[in-house]
């Protein structure tokens, strides 16, 4: 039976002739003439249809700063990571941004978003840094889906059981094979206490973002996720940012300028928040190129105020500053590590220079403790509970554990680096220590650090420590001046318990300047206190006479050591050992100038031979 052409046809039917058999019109053996055409029109089809096709939802209510400063290897792992597929996680993708707070974790998950958001439909933000945020940022999301929410709802006081949060889980867990992929990303996941793992969203379509301040943040997507360290700016990256706040049309860049601005990023560790802040400082100024130099100078003596300042926080990529963008986190690590005070230690830490100090010096003032706590605290000094659980000995030595675990609470939110190698020890970023060193200013922090580093000095002093710590150790000794250690309350036995457990490390190494300003102290302290011909007198004026020496200073040894050994023989008497030592010093000291005075005129050799006589 035949039918009518316009029945047994589809309509807008393009006809295309082919030089081919029927085999040939559905096959192709090359990528010839024949395949070109239809291909050709396929794509002539297609495009419109996908030009058309309606942009994703983009939920996400922040954006990229226009300074933002592309880290081409960090968006790159980022682009790496978010491929991976986790076969049996709770969704197939799923990445943890991690590292320390102010380093740029959030402009960097916008910046994947932005750079990826036709792959994804939707794109949801949520704001994570706590339980009230989270619920209102699922509200919106709740909203943006169109999805219904019934409103007048008792509002539960579980999170993860209100409406807006289960409407959307829901609704992502539900997406199929055939519909977009989605992404949510949690910014400022710092902290994992109050349960934020029960509401992140599951599915097979789902890729997750969440940034956080916690290295163990991989850990809330079950069945596996990828992790991405985000650690300071490479120095160029660091500069570009600073001079992408400045107003300067010039190009080159000015030699003094880029100067300037290298000095500037050093300063702040190259911290993205920090060069951030101070960017929006400096190009406030009608001429950034005089205000770079004025804010060096200004950072020198008042760094507290440029850091602490709020004046143009909402004009930065954070509503945080270098002040606050580390509260949160110390504040809940002493809440849950009440027992060990991890924040308290961090504070202790900062102390040290440079933020670094080597685990040696602890387990020498673990050992050392007892003796020298005794010896140099006074009552407004003493050792808090905390530090004497830290540094607990027994027979064995110094049990570390509480050490070692409190530290890894400050490692996993990157306040603190582990630092390998010989000594092994922490570290910790210049604006860290900064922060760190405000913490609970009352407590008596440099007494603290004063008391621990004179009982390290004195262990590593003595015959059963290891000799060639010294180096770092004398590294680590602060300013114990009497001034210094009197505004600390120590008392004049104090005092002079750590002068000489600090002259005994730079005497042996070397540090002569710093020995006998230390004896000097010493000696006068005992001849008020105890008199000019005590023993402990007496010992103070012979090691000052060394240190002499060993500058060079023979005849002003020379002099001091017979000034010893008179007062020692009417003391001690001429069988007591600290006479007969010194004698032999005296003896040996002149026998040396008495050959340099004679080589120096000529006449040693005469000399010798009336010796021989």
């Amino acid at each position: 039976q035949c039918v009518r052409e316009q029945s047994a046809t589809y309509g807008r039917v393009e006809n295309i002739d082919l030089a081919v058999d029927h085999y040939g019109l559905n096959k192709f053996a090359s990528r010839d003439g024949n395949y070109r055409q239809i291909l050709g029109k396929l794509v002539e089809i297609i495009t419109p249809i996908v030009s058309h096709q309606p942009a994703g939802l983009f939920a996400v209510p922040a954006s990229t700063v226009g300074t933002y400063t592309e880290r081409d290897s960090l968006s790159a792992e980022v682009d790496e990571k978010l491929r991976v597929r986790h076969q049996n996680a709770s969704v197939p993708h799923a990445l943890a941004i991690y590292g320390l707070g102010g380093a740029g974790k959030t402009q960097l998950a916008l910046k994947y978003a932005e750079s990826h958001r036709t792959e994804y439909n939707p794109i949801l933000w949520i704001d994570a840094r706590d339980e009230e945020s989270v619920r209102s940022s699922y509200e919106r999301c709740a909203s943006e889906l169109e999805l219904p929410v019934d409103r007048g709802a008792t509002q539960s006081a579980k999170l993860a059981d209100a409406p807006a949060v289960q409407a959307v889980l829901r609704w992502l867990r539900a997406r199929k094979d055939t519909d977009d992929r989605w992404l949510v990303i949690f910014d400022n996941v710092d902290d994992l206490s109050w349960g934020i793992k029960g509401i992140l969203p599951r599915g097979s379509q789902g890729s997750i973002i969440t940034t956080s301040q916690d290295s163990l943040s991989w850990k809330l997507v079950d069945g596996g996720c990828e992790k991405v360290h985000v650690d300071v700016m490479e120095p160029t990256q660091a500069r570009h940012l600073l001079l992408r706040h400045l107003n300067i049309d010039l190009d080159p860049v000015p030699e003094k300028v880029l100067e300037d601005c290298d000095k500037i990023v050093k300063q702040l560790g190259y911290l993205a928040l920090a060069i951030d802040l101070a960017g929006a400082y400096i190009g406030n100024e009608a001429d950034q190129r005089q205000v770079l130099g004025q804010y060096l100078a200004d950072y020198e003596k008042h760094r507290d105020d440029l850091l602490q300042s709020e004046q143009f926080r909402g004009l930065s990529a954070s509503d945080k500053t270098v002040w606050t963008v580390w509260n949160t986190t110390l504040e809940r690590i002493e809440r849950t590590g009440k027992d060990r005070r991890p924040g308290m230690l961090l504070a202790f830490l900062a102390r040290f220079r440079s933020g670094a100090v080597e685990d040696e010096v602890f387990r020498l003032a673990s050992l050392a403790l007892a003796a020298a706590d005794q010896e140099v605290r006074d009552e407004e000094a003493e050792l808090p509970p905390w530090i004497s659980i830290l540094l607990a000995s027994d027979k064995n030595g110094w049990d570390d554990f509480y050490y070692r675990q409190t530290c890894d609470i400050l490692v996993r939110y990157s306040l603190i680096q582990r630092k390998q190698g010989l000594w092994g020890g922490v570290s910790m970023h210049g604006l860290v220590q900064w922060r760190a060193s405000k913490f609970e200013q009352e407590m008596a922090w440099d007494c603290w650090h004063v008391v621990i580093v004179a009982a390290a000095c004195r262990r590593v002093s003595s015959d059963k420590a290891k000799p060639e710590f010294r180096r770092y150790m004398v590294t680590h000794i602060p300013n114990v001046g009497r001034g210094r250690l009197s505004e600390m309350g120590f008392g004049e036995e104090g005092m002079m318990s750590v002068w000489k457990a600090a002259r005994e490390v730079y005497f042996e190494e070397g540090w002569w300047s710093e020995a006998e300003k230390l004896e000097v102290q010493v000696m006068k302290t005992s001849k008020t206190k105890l008199g000019d011909d005590h023993p402990d007198t007496l010992t103070s004026m012979a090691n000052l006479a060394f240190t002499w020496k060993r500058q060079g200073r023979h005849a002003e040894a020379i002099a001091l050591m017979r000034q010893c050994v008179q007062s020692r023989y009417r003391k001690l008497g001429v069988n007591h050992p600290d006479f007969i030592s010194s004698s032999a010093t005296l003896a040996k000291w002149e026998g040396e100038q008495t050959s340099a005075t004679l080589l120096a005129e000529g006449s040693l050799d005469e000399h010798d031979e009336q010796l021989a006589k």
